[in-house]
């Protein structure tokens, strides 16, 4: 399992640089009960520059919104896999789908399946 991070795309928004500034204060919000959903969408703690992190080393820790940390390994879909989750994503999630029209950069889809090592 491999955690790939894509190319930068010609068109569409960068990620915003202060983003990672202020990760820390979204963890604190996160385990005050603030943000714990998006848009209606339920939301995890993973780490700053996360997908960087899960490229150099797939085997991390995630917090949900009770508390739990759970270890996790994150793989990066591919071909069937990955449109099947574009697909799922577009149901439940269509502003996530929504924004793949607006770059031309593939977007990384990620699996976090718990470890059985931990």
């Amino acid at each position: 399992m491999t955690v790939r991070v894509p190319r930068q795309g010609s068109r569409g928004t960068d990620f915003p640089r202060f983003l990672g500034r202020t990760s820390r204060i979204v963890a604190w919000l996160f385990r005050r009960g603030i943000g714990r959903s998006i848009a209606g969408l339920p939301t995890l703690v993973l780490a700053p520059g996360w997908l960087h992190n899960l490229a150099h080393d797939p085997d991390a820790t995630i917090e949900l919104a009770g508390g739990d940390r759970i270890p996790v390994r994150a793989e990066t879909l591919e071909g069937p896999e990955l449109e099947a989750a574009w697909r799922r994503i577009g149901t439940e999630s269509a502003q996530y789908a929504d924004y793949r029209t607006k770059t031309d950069r593939e977007i990384a889809v990620i699996r976090l399946r718990r470890r059985q090592d931990a």
